[in-house]
């Protein structure tokens, strides 16, 4: 038991290849000569019948239309451009009397993490 675990190894390896090589190739030409074999005594293998398919002349002329859509772009004509004339009207000024008071916005992050260590202390 020792010695076959001891053999274990790059010369095992080749021994296993060249096992496997002479396998495949026994394998091979016992086939070819069962092969040759039948065919002597005339008990071929039946090979698979051939058919053809009768393909009509319509379905041999198909054509293909691989180009895109077609787009029709219409440009109306333009007219002689007009002079504009833009004037500037001041702003009316805001009332004095009316205050306006925004909400307050709610606290970040950062806020709450110092009230909470103000708080803490």
């Amino acid at each position: 038991m020792s010695e076959e675990k001891q053999e274990e190894g790059f010369f095992s390896q080749i021994k296993n290849q060249i096992i496997a090589g002479v396998g495949i190739t026994l394998t091979a030409v016992g086939t070819m000569f069962v092969d040759t074999v039948k065919e002597f005594v005339g008990i071929e293998d039946d090979e698979p019948t051939q058919t053809e398919q009768v393909v009509s002349p319509a379905e041999q002329n198909q054509s293909v239309n691989v180009s895109g859509p077609v787009i029709n772009l219409t440009i109306p004509e333009q007219k002689p451009s007009t002079t504009t004339i833009i004037r500037e009207v001041p702003a009316e000024p805001a009332k004095k009397d009316t205050v306006v008071v925004e909400p307050p916005a709610p606290p970040s992050a950062k806020d709450r993490l110092l009230n909470r260590r103000k708080s803490n202390n």
